[in-house]
């Protein structure tokens, strides 16, 4: 057995990774066939280049689902081969069950009840077994990049709802003659146990104004309380206090945003935040410049010919028919690289979001059509992860100096072995055309 081999939990054997086809993009758009009937489960349809090589490689239709569906009874007619990949979709924000507020702690100077107060938040109030499962969530996760006293919110921030525990990541900032908006998906500012059934094909959800948004997310607080808590060292209280502060502090409320499909039949997810007076950032403020540099050199592109400046200077949907190498700035770890695997992807489904918790729990009666795009990331790195949601995709200008905006991160595609990871992605220029038709006024990127 070799350090790459993939165990089937099927087959109860390990086969050789060489053995497995892998997905390149495709060098001109291809038609997606029609799909006939209902089907129950979250599907994903998507034509791909599928082989060993880009040139070892032919196009086929892939069907993307949670169940081993047969492929003759899916309805699919095509002269092209079908492909069935086995695997869960998922939003890319990261949750973790909710814990009682801590009513007036945050003030608290006196250790033992600042210690007990952050035991609270990080413990929960359910079972035994519940403050175990989520203790044991709480370790595996990663709270990259919260700092509880930055201010303003930069791009690639943790963002959440002020109520829950959950994580997206601040998008970009937009500019209109209402003002400033910072722009992330929808369902990482949906308001804690909302229910997204609406029982009506075409449904769409429209959020009601005044939700309110935190900076770092709750979710991270509680995340670093838990790791202060287990290091156990003697300052430990002071940085509590801090870290208590900032889950209760909230920054921002929901202008508007949408949740579910336009019109055209693309997918629709986003929202709009209107931050308090110093926590309103830029466009061109970002983390961790060298770790970019570095990934543009590793993808073949060149230094800026002068200093750079990283601002967003336009808008340019990803297409097919380039070598474009496209990152993204995300809360959870930071700048990944990706390219686009396939454009007007069809997304069947519920009418307003995967089940975040059950991908499966879809109604049959009430899936519809929503199309994307699907990028991926380099082979030993995923471009989205847990707590990705909303943000922004961009690329390097030819001058090596600034950024066009590309798209948002929606969701993801993960098979069981974890060879195939693909994430969703709302083209740029779609995002923008929703943002304007329900709000009434043009929005633009050089904030």
């Amino acid at each position: 057995m070799e350090p790459d081999d993939i165990y089937s939990s099927e087959e109860k054997r390990y086969f050789k990774s060489v053995y497995f086809p892998a997905i390149f993009p495709l060098c001109a758009p291809v038609q997606i066939p029609d799909l006939s009937g209902t089907h129950p489960t979250p599907l994903g349809l998507a034509t791909v280049r599928m082989g060993f090589s880009t040139r070892i490689s032919v196009v086929v239709v892939a069907v993307l689902t949670s169940e081993a569906v047969p492929i003759g009874g899916l309805g699919v007619v095509s002269d092209l081969p079908v492909v069935l990949i086995k695997g869960r979709f998922y939003d890319v924000a990261s949750s973790a069950q909710p814990a009682p507020a801590s009513e007036g702690t945050a003030q608290t100077t006196e250790s033992t009840q600042v210690i007990e107060a952050a035991r609270k938040l990080v413990e929960g109030n359910g079972s035994q077994q519940d403050r175990k499962d989520r203790a044991a969530n709480l370790r595996r996760l990663r709270a990259f990049r919260a700092t509880y006293g930055e201010v303003p919110v930069r791009i690639g921030s943790s963002i959440g709802t002020a109520a829950g525990e959950d994580r997206g990541t601040a998008g970009l900032y937009l500019k209109s003659s209402i003002g400033v908006r910072l722009l992330t998906a929808a369902h990482v500012a949906t308001p804690p146990l909302l229910d997204f059934d609406m029982g009506e094909p075409r449904s769409q959800y429209i959020f009601p104004r005044g939700g309110s948004i935190a900076s770092p997310s709750r979710l991270d607080c509680i995340k670093k309380m838990e790791r202060l808590l287990r290091d156990d060292k003697p300052d430990v209280h002071q940085k509590l206090t801090s870290w208590l502060t900032a889950a209760n502090r909230v920054c921002g409320t929901v202008q508007c945003g949408r949740l579910g499909v336009d019109e055209e039949e693309y997918r629709e997810d986003w929202a709009l935040i209107e931050l308090q007076d110093g926590f309103v950032g830029n466009n061109r403020t970002w983390r961790a410049k060298e770790e970019l540099e570095e990934l543009m050199i590793e993808s073949g592109l060149v230094r800026p010919r002068g200093e750079f400046t990283g601002k967003i200077v336009g808008v340019e949907d990803p297409v097919l028919e380039t070598t474009d190498v496209w990152f993204k700035d995300r809360a959870s770890t930071g700048w990944t690289v990706g390219t686009l695997i396939s454009t007007e992807v069809e997304l069947f489904l519920r009418g307003t979001t995967f089940g975040v918790t059950d991908s499966d729990a879809v109604h049959p009666s009430n899936i519809e059509k929503g199309k994307v795009h699907m990028m991926q990331g380099k082979p030993d790195e995923p471009f989205a992860k847990g707590g990705d949601s909303g943000s922004g995709v961009f690329k390097i200008t030819q001058d090596g100096c600034n950024f066009v905006f590309g798209g948002m991160v929606l969701s993801e595609f993960i098979s069981p072995t974890g060879l195939v990871l693909l994430t969703m992605v709302a083209p740029a220029t779609i995002v923008l055309a929703q943002v304007a038709k329900a709000t009434g006024v043009e929005w633009a990127v050089e904030v």
